[in-house]
């Protein structure tokens, strides 16, 4: 794409299943399906968006589970994992930003609670970029020495600022404290909550 370089930059992974009938099809297995909550036989693909004002870019990257990689090839010895990929995007398109002269103060990094690891975290740290990802309610940080579970650092009760959507003209709150997590170190954590809603997110 062509991109302006004063404009906030956003590069987000996910990955995608499509269901499949057959094991003859490519890649095809049995995975979770994040959509149904269950194992189904399907591909995998996981996606990177490249989104700002001006330009909106894509690619993507067909994971091969250990089961596919047997049946096609005799072993999984070159299995790329979710992670490895994501990795893989984040870097290459950050790297492609930066040569593009980009500051790297514009670029975030974008994923879900799923791909929430210190492989990715040392990544954005290491390339200067700026990220933001989900973290699943059971992940604990360090609270004066004890362990806090994220989606109990949080009351409903306690003061919330809130920004509304210039649309809906909706509500969103937001709480945000500084924590240090084992693994990933010092992070900022934000939790919202949309209108009257009592559910903390």
């Amino acid at each position: 794409g062509v991109y302006d370089k004063r404009e906030v930059i956003t590069i987000a992974v996910d990955d995608t299943s499509t269901k499949r009938y057959s094991t003859g099809v490519f890649g095809a297995a049995h995975q979770y399906n994040h959509s149904s909550g269950g194992i189904q036989l399907g591909n995998v693909v996981v996606d990177c968006w490249i989104s700002a004002k001006s330009c909106l870019d894509y690619e993507y990257q067909v994971y091969l589970p250990k089961e596919s990689l047997e049946r096609e090839i005799g072993h999984s010895d070159d299995l790329r994992t979710k992670i490895k990929l994501a990795a893989d995007m984040f870097k290459k398109q950050i790297d492609l930003l930066q040569r593009l002269g980009y500051r790297s103060d514009l670029i975030w990094g974008t994923t879900d609670s799923w791909y929430v690891c210190k492989e990715l975290v040392t990544l954005f740290r290491e390339s200067g970029v700026h990220f933001m990802m989900g973290i699943k309610s059971g992940a604990q940080y360090r609270h004066f020495g004890e362990l806090m579970r994220v989606d109990r650092g949080f009351a409903a009760t306690e003061l919330w600022h809130f920004i509304t959507h210039p649309t809906t003209q909706t509500r969103v709150y937001y709480q945000t404290k500084v924590v240090i997590f084992p693994t990933l170190g010092r992070c900022r954590l934000f939790a919202i909550k949309r209108g009257e809603s009592t559910e903390i997110k």
